[in-house]
């Protein structure tokens, strides 16, 4: 029998309607716990040691599906023959899934690997050649990087044998750095706490993400070992699917069988013409199948605006236009930043209560659904940016600087989660790194020294398209308002699971690179960078002058104006078939791998509607998820294969 589902587009799940808190059970936190310190050191030595898939990179990483997966359909199941009676619950499913969830935004590529990188490359990777001394080091603060050079060293090289780990090094970057994370932590979820009415009850955005841990968690009947969609043969269907595809490839790695190159990135690009830029023809099941829950206007609007921005750049470069990517690039991050302010404005009402509820002006407002009071997140939100001002200036950045770079910072953050909230875009990210856009904005010209040596410092985070654990918790306060709400107990487990992610992801890797192999062997992206990038980027703009052309600042102009005619076409008339998400996304650095599996996820969900209608979307559901179950347990088993088989050499099955 299909699921149904409600008109929200979110499957109901059914589960009492008592509050969420009733899964705050001690084996709910200890199993979530333990699967937010597993999935640290599962990502980090994926990306690090083993070469394997990166885990924690999409919005609703593997790292994170994993454990909700093994639970429902191996534990549970497991759980039921031994002690009916003691089966994990829905909403303790969905604790630990919200555990797991906001632990996985720390490690590896998702933030770590930028931010230990900055922290450790400074006194390690110096030299004459690349000026970094004579730049910039006399504007370093030694409280913010490991100023010791032999702790570096040996961090990247191995410890010596006669010589015990620097601690001592460690812990006085380590505390000021965390404690500026935690106050950007409370600043973004004091934001998504004033949104949620906004967003889940006013605009009823769609959450595609959340569809897929409440289908995983929908126990029909008290009892069920298995989730009522994984009870339907669709659902196996979709498991086998994926799960023999991922297979043959792993089957592939031994040259058993030929692999299959579309699985693969970068190894088949479409070129439209000559001086346009590669279309990746790739395809990514997780991608896919979270957007056959998204609206097939904004998947329509997200691959033709991605072509068209494609064909765009192709004719200016023939045309000779200097710097023509990074031309387009600012139109479409004018369209993105008209975006994000217009869903501010239309929120103005709202926003405007909740500063009333929190001066106690406003008593009919209710926030008993919220994770904190009104009252709490406005003095949380604050307080966070108070001591985020006052931690930049004794950084030696000056105050317009750090409005700017913070401003711009919160700007996209609000904006990747608003568009993931909507769209479902797993791999989308931020438009610009707020560290580049303030230079190219504000211009090194005008900026001190001082300041830009702050501003290139800022590359610890300004990277962070997972949105340091914002985008997950607007999934989380969507989830728990569908399983009766989060209620006030939640917030200070999600707090400690993100704290217990920062220091595991530390540790681990603190131990990989003095104990182990050295940091300098770290693969994947995001170390590197960290490391070097930043700061080579950093003697450039003290050596040259840097900011937007003219003709890029037009382009940001003239994108603004397109989407806000976008938006004024979408709200306007119904039959308008493009969303102006699409134009916001469209330059994005995760769209060229996206744009496949999105056009393949619209055309499929466009036959099904057109063929069937909605009755056929609705039974198609439970074979997609089954997809994703599938695809999950294939990157586990072909990381284990990578362990034993090829270790130190691994393969990439999931990246984005």
């Amino acid at each position: 029998m299909a699921t149904t589902l409600s008109p929200t587009d979110i499957q109901e799940v059914s589960t009492s309607q008592s509050a969420l808190t009733s899964g705050l059970t001690v084996r709910a936190l200890a199993t979530g716990f333990f699967f937010s310190i597993l999935i640290n050191i599962w990502a980090i030595h994926s990306s690090y040691i083993a070469q394997s898939s990166l885990l924690i990179i999409s919005h609703i990483p593997v790292a994170a599906l994993f454990p909700l997966v093994v639970l429902v359909l191996v534990v549970n199941p497991l759980i039921k023959k031994v002690a009916p009676s003691k089966i994990l619950t829905s909403h303790e499913l969905i604790i630990i899934f919200f555990l797991t969830y906001t632990a996985s935004a720390i490690p590896g590529w998702a933030f770590s690997s930028y931010w230990i990188g900055a922290m450790t490359g400074p006194y390690y990777y110096a030299s004459p050649e690349n000026q970094w001394f004579d730049s910039f080091f006399h504007y370093l603060p030694d409280w913010l990087v490991i100023a010791d050079y032999n702790a570096a060293a040996w961090f990247y090289e191995g410890l010596p044998s006669n010589q015990t780990l620097p601690w001592s090094t460690w812990i006085v970057p380590l505390f000021w750095w965390i404690g500026f994370y935690i106050a950007v932590f409370l600043v973004g979820a004091a934001v998504i706490i004033m949104l949620r009415k906004q967003w889940v009850e006013y605009e009823r955005l769609t959450f595609p993400l959340a569809q897929i841990p409440l289908a995983f968690i929908d126990h029909q009947s008290a009892g069920q070992a298995l989730p009522s969609i994984a009870r339907q043969r669709l659902f196996w269907m979709g498991f086998s699917f994926s799960g023999v595809v991922l297979f043959w490839n792993v089957a592939g790695f031994f040259n058993i069988v030929p692999r299959l190159s579309i699985l693969e990135l970068y190894e088949n690009n479409l070129l439209l013409a000559h001086s346009f830029p590669e279309i990746p023809i790739t395809f990514n099941f997780l991608t896919s199948a979270v957007a056959f829950f998204t609206k097939t206007s904004v998947l329509l609007s997200a691959w033709v605006f991605f072509l068209l921005k494609t064909i765009q750049v192709g004719i200016m470069n023939r045309l000779g236009v200097p710097r023509a990517p990074g031309v387009v690039t600012s139109e479409h991050m004018g369209g993105f930043i008209l975006f994000v302010l217009f869903s501010l404005w239309i929120a103005r009402r709202h926003l405007k209560q909740v500063f009333l509820k929190a001066i106690g002006r406003a008593e009919e407002v209710d926030d008993t659904h919220e994770f904190l009071s009104y009252r709490l997140a406005v003095i949380c939100f604050s307080v966070g940016l108070v001591y985020i001002f006052a931690w930049w200036h004794a950084a030696g950045m000056s105050l317009p600087v750090t409005a700017f770079l913070m401003g711009s910072l919160l700007l996209m953050f609000l904006g990747v989660t608003r568009i993931v909230a909507e769209a479902g875009l797993i791999f989308v990210d931020l438009p610009y790194n707020a560290h580049q856009f303030t230079v190219s904005i504000v211009g090194s010209d005008n900026i001190s020294p001082q300041s830009l040596t702050g501003v290139a410092m800022s590359n610890a985070f300004s990277h962070n398209w997972r949105t340091l654990g914002m985008c997950s918790m607007a999934h989380i306060s969507k989830m728990g308002d569908r399983l009766g709400g989060t209620g006030r107990g939640i917030f200070g487990y999600l707090t400690t699971a993100l704290g217990m992610s920062i220091l595991v992801a530390v540790g681990y890797t603190m131990y990989l690179g003095y104990h182990e192999i050295g940091a300098h062997q770290f693969t994947g992206p995001g170390f590197g960078g960290g490391a070097q990038g930043g700061y080579n980027g950093l003697v450039g703009w003290l050596n040259n002058s840097l900011s937007f052309t003219g003709l890029e600042f037009t382009f940001l102009g003239i994108g603004a104006s397109i989407n806000a005619l976008m938006l004024f076409a979408h709200y306007r008339y119904p039959w308008w078939p493009l969303h102006p998400i699409g134009f916001a996304v469209a330059a994005t650095e995760g769209m060229p791998t996206m744009a496949f599996p999105i056009f393949i996820s619209w055309l499929v969900k466009e036959l099904l509607l057109r063929i069937g209608g909605v009755q056929y979307y609705h039974k198609a559901r439970p074979f997609v998820i089954g997809i994703i179950a599938g695809y999950v347990i294939g990157i586990f088993l072909s990381y284990v294969v990578d362990l034993v088989w090829f270790p130190g050499s691994g393969h990439r099955v999931h990246m984005y």
